[in-house]
């Protein structure tokens, strides 16, 4: 992680005298020729799933790419992946499945511009 071209965000939970890690969601430029596009990718542990740790974590992911000048996010998704397709529709952000491979589907996310947001 460079905080510019990749960057990573970590959800944590206190246990004991330690924190577990819950959740992670990151982003890494793609390379030659696609300037502020990244892949991005969220994950969270099974039984925070439903509580809204995916979309703080995607929130935060999204706000810190505009901030430093990443427009879209390119992500890879199983279809019968109902949640995330839900948290990519409550987000309010633009996306289009643009291709298809079996049950994975590739998905362009339009982020807004700095003054949008």
């Amino acid at each position: 992680v460079d905080y510019q071209s990749t960057m990573a965000l970590v959800a944590t939970v206190a246990e004991k005298d330690d924190e577990r890690l819950i959740g992670v969601a990151r982003y890494s430029l793609i390379p030659a020729g696609e300037p502020g596009r990244a892949e991005a990718a969220i994950i969270v542990e099974d039984s925070y799933q439903t509580r809204g740790v995916g979309a703080i974590l995607s929130d935060r992911l999204v706000g810190y790419a505009i901030q430093h000048g990443i427009h879209a996010f390119v992500s890879f998704i199983f279809s019968e992946n109902t949640q995330v397709l839900r948290l990519l529709t409550r987000s309010g952000l633009k996306f289009d499945v643009v291709g298809r491979d079996g049950d994975l589907m590739e998905i362009h996310i339009a982020l807004p511009r700095k003054t949008e947001r």
